[in-house]
């Protein structure tokens, strides 16, 4: 027979069978002077979980319940079951089942080559959606842009596949427009740095940055880093002269030779040394090994560049003498060297602010920047930026020679025309 107590009663229900006194009685406590050390005489209390028959308060019924009912326990979720396919022989649920193009009888050699053409078209087919989902940004309008190479090739066809200077310019010459962010100065003040760099190479440039007064040359010689760094990487610009298959052919050659006389060396040095036929093949090969090495080592202490990118290039009294555009003589040591063709000063970003005056009326102040308000005063920072257009010396070369040959072409001033005299006579003609 099930009875059914409500749980705020339970506790009630053990407290009504305790005895209670009909008189006081003074309870006896064991003071220990060690509160580390356990009084004597004192039960060790039960643990926890367990139920002390001997405690007048314990009530078995209410423990259990309080064990079924625990509020704290989380649920646990169940177990999932897991299963693969079976790779028994004669299952029907093989793997390579799956592989299209996979029959029954097939030996091992066929089934891996089978295997093979599936990964190869499992790649080109990521290739290609790889390619459509970069062609949202590489290529975000294909119509127009067959249009466009269309008109292209019509153009061409039109002119007999003769092409105007600036397209032959810009076909066999390197630039890069670069523009800096907002910097806080005037546009004189920039202005002046400007001028100063102006028509230097980079190297030459960075150098006047470095050691000028002025506060924001620090922040145009970071710029100007950043330049630099985009155009060697964007453009190919100052890499030194391209190599050609001869000068590639002359590197070969020289790299042979040397292997081949310190070989020799080495083996003529073994033989001296009474060494035997294993100890000469390693001798030999170290010898080689060490050629290379220092073949390296050369080649990377004749690299001009230092590890922040500044050039290092000896002064040499070589080189081709240029004429510039304002008359003046340069010698051009490098024609892949970087040089600042146009330096130039613009604006930054402006924005308005309304002004309100009498009779209703409404004056527009434009700011050169964003106008801050701290405590009631305006502050207004002026903001100006700085762009530079980063050519090779290959492009003075040429001016220099369009500049010599027109002064070659030039007709020869006369004072005086030399042509014959028309209408002798022995009368003034007044």
């Amino acid at each position: 027979m099930n009875t059914r107590i409500p749980a705020r009663r339970l506790g009630q229900s053990a407290l009504a069978f305790r005895p209670r006194a009909t008189y006081g009685t003074t309870p006896s406590r064991s003071i220990s002077l060690l509160p580390w050390k356990k009084a004597k005489g004192k039960k060790k209390a039960p643990k926890k979980g367990t139920i002390d028959p001997n405690d007048p308060l314990a009530n078995p019924m209410l423990d259990r319940w309080f064990e079924k009912h625990n509020p704290k326990a989380m649920p646990q979720p169940p177990e999932p079951r897991t299963g693969t396919l079976s790779e028994h022989p004669t299952s029907l649920w093989k793997p390579e089942m799956e592989i299209p193009g996979y029959r029954d009888g097939m030996n091992p050699q066929e089934v891996q080559a089978l295997k093979e053409v599936v990964e190869q078209r499992k790649k080109a087919v990521e290739a290609e959606r790889e390619h459509a989902l970069h062609a949202l940004r590489l290529d975000p309008a294909p119509r127009a842009r067959r249009r466009f190479e269309r008109k292209m090739v019509i153009r061409d066809v039109s002119r007999q596949q003769r092409i105007t200077k600036a397209i032959k310019i810009a076909r066999t010459e390197r630039q890069l427009l670069f523009r800096s962010q907002d910097l806080p100065i005037s546009t004189k003040k920039l202005t002046r740095l400007m001028h100063l760099i102006a028509g230097k190479t980079i190297e030459e440039a960075m150098v006047q940055l470095r050691f000028s007064k002025k506060r924001i040359a620090r922040d145009v010689l970071k710029g100007l880093q950043v330049a630099r760094d985009e155009a060697i990487a964007k453009r190919g610009m100052g890499l030194g002269p391209a190599s050609t298959p001869l000068t590639r052919h002359k590197q070969k050659q020289e790299l042979k030779k040397l292997v081949h006389d310190a070989a020799i060396e080495a083996a003529a040095k073994a033989e001296q040394a009474g060494l035997n036929e294993e100890e000469k093949l390693w001798a030999v090969k170290d010898a080689k090994n060490r050629a290379k090495v220092e073949h390296i080592e050369k080649a990377q202490d004749e690299d001009p560049y230092m590890a922040d990118g500044s050039n290092v290039r000896p002064w040499t009294k070589g080189g081709q003498l240029v004429e510039l555009r304002d008359g003046t003589k340069k010698r051009v040591h490098d024609p892949t060297e970087m040089y600042i063709d146009q330096a130039w000063v613009g604006k930054g970003d402006e924005s308005k602010s309304p002004e309100f005056r009498a009779r209703g009326r409404i004056n527009m102040l434009t700011h050169r920047s964003a106008s801050k308000l701290f405590s009631l005063i305006i502050i207004i920072i002026i903001s100006d930026r700085f762009s530079v257009l980063l050519k090779e010396e290959k492009t003075r070369l040429r001016i220099s020679e369009e500049i010599q040959k027109k002064r070659d072409n030039r007709k020869l001033w006369l004072p005086l025309v030399d042509r014959p005299v028309t209408s002798q006579r022995q009368y003034c003609l007044w």
